[in-house]
């Protein structure tokens, strides 16, 4: 009789095939990026042209797409969030709610404003922001909150929003891992003052690097769209042979976070197969929590009952650590991903556990011991919920949803292999050295 072994110790993988491919580019992009090469202009800072930038293009579809008024696009999501904070006039004395699990981009576009981000628990069963944390973050100098709807839920917005009514706070909706995502049939994005979208590469809609700020204010729009051109505005009325789409109206000191042609034409190609695949992962997450469920020592994640459109950027659940031999949560995903052949990970770490959460060592965040002293005390405070959910959630790349029912019998199948044999996965040095 042959033992069944792990991977990890010389067996068999549970699955070897092929998973759905990522990044997803549309077949009308090779076009278009063809027109793009072929033109003078491969930003919006080019000459003006006949026809209207991709990236104008794209805007306009988000915006119709998100329900919104107004689409900035930008170079990444990092600056996405920083222009919208800026776009509110958060600045140096504001202190800003975010959560304590989150991608180490929102703390530190509050820093690079001279604010301050003011970490606040989450519900592990969840894994979005607690309500009553954030009520009890709040006080004199509180201006704001970031609210981030993580994996694949949504933080509770009617509760949330009614404490910014309450409080008198600004509102911004980090929708990265959400885009599409509705609450009582409305689209994320637009519940707050502005809605911030990351287009990396992990995500559900991506061109590699990009990112987005959505609007139904006027005069946030405005300031939004100076503020990522070096304080130049969109235009498409030439004066002169030449002309470029941006005019200098001296209204606001910018950046340059601007948007290139081709990823913007990779954006509004693929922007069209968005809800279409969105579908494909939903019906899969329903089917594998399923099978999941069956599972002794496997909880799903909680989803709001108000979410009336879920979308999967991370498929999470979590495990009973005691009925996996009490192995650590990086040793469990290490060995799912052998057996797979997929990047199954954990959650981001705790602010207060995050290597990357590191203000001490820009020069910028010295502007006196108080204000350092005041980012620094977050790694020794305890988030009892962040730290439950990072130590016991498993999370599987979106696009292993978008494949078939091998893909999910397969993963199942790994979660139980490696239940059983949670005794024989390797310390994690041991795994570091095997990858």
């Amino acid at each position: 009789m042959i033992m069944e072994k792990l991977v990890v110790n010389g067996g068999k993988p549970v699955f070897n095939g092929e998973w759905p491919k990522w990044p997803f580019i549309a077949k009308e992009a090779y076009d278009y990026i063809r027109r793009v090469l072929e033109s003078p202009c491969w930003t919006i800072s080019g000459p003006i042209q006949r026809t209207e930038p991709f990236e104008r293009l794209f805007a306009k579809e988000f915006a119709k797409y998100c329900g919104a008024k107004y689409c900035i696009p930008t170079c990444n999501g990092s600056s996405a969030l920083l222009i919208a904070l800026e776009a509110l006039n958060i600045g140096y004395g504001d202190e800003i709610i975010v959560p304590a699990l989150t991608w180490i981009a929102v703390p530190t576009a509050v820093m690079s404003l001279n604010a301050k981000p003011i970490f606040v628990d989450i519900d592990p069963e969840t894994l979005q922001m607690s309500i009553k944390a954030v009520e009890s973050a709040i006080n004199s100098k509180t201006r704001a909150i970031i609210i981030v709807h993580h994996y694949c839920g949504l933080a509770h917005l009617d509760e949330l929003l009614k404490i910014a009514r309450e409080h008198d706070l600004v509102v911004i909706e980090d929708c990265s891992h959400v885009h599409g995502a509705k609450w009582r049939n409305k689209t994320v994005g637009t519940f707050g003052d502005v809605g911030v979208f990351s287009m990396q590469q992990t995500k559900v809609l991506t061109c590699g690097e990009g990112g987005a700020v959505i609007t139904n204010n006027d005069i946030i729009a405005r300031k939004l769209e100076h503020l990522r051109a070096n304080g130049r505005m969109y235009h498409d009325r030439p004066k002169f042979p030449g002309d470029i789409h941006l005019i200098e109206t001296g209204e606001i000191h910018g950046t340059n976070y601007c948007l290139s042609e081709i990823h913007a034409v990779i954006l509004y190609a693929n922007l069209k197969y968005l809800d279409h695949q969105h579908e494909i992962r939903e019906r899969n997450a329903r089917i594998l929590e399923s099978m999941l469920k069956e599972i002794d020592g496997v909880m799903l994640i909680r989803v709001y009952p108000q979410v009336t459109k879920r979308v999967i950027y991370k498929f999470v659940f979590r495990v009973d650590p005691e009925k996996f031999e009490n192995r650590k949560i990086e040793e469990i995903c290490m060995a799912l991903s052998f057996e797979l052949s997929l990047p199954v990970t954990p959650l981001y770490k705790p602010i207060n556990k995050n290597p990357l959460y590191k203000p001490e060592t820009k020069k910028r965040f010295r502007i006196n011991e108080e204000y350092l002293d005041e980012l620094l005390k977050w790694k020794n405070h305890e988030f009892k919920g962040a730290e439950m959910a990072y130590n016991t959630s498993i999370s599987l790349p979106h696009y292993s949803l978008l494949g078939s029912e091998k893909h999910l019998l397969a993963i199942v199948k790994a979660v139980k292999k490696v239940q059983k044999l949670a005794h024989t996965i390797p310390e994690l040095e041991e795994l570091l050295d095997k990858r």
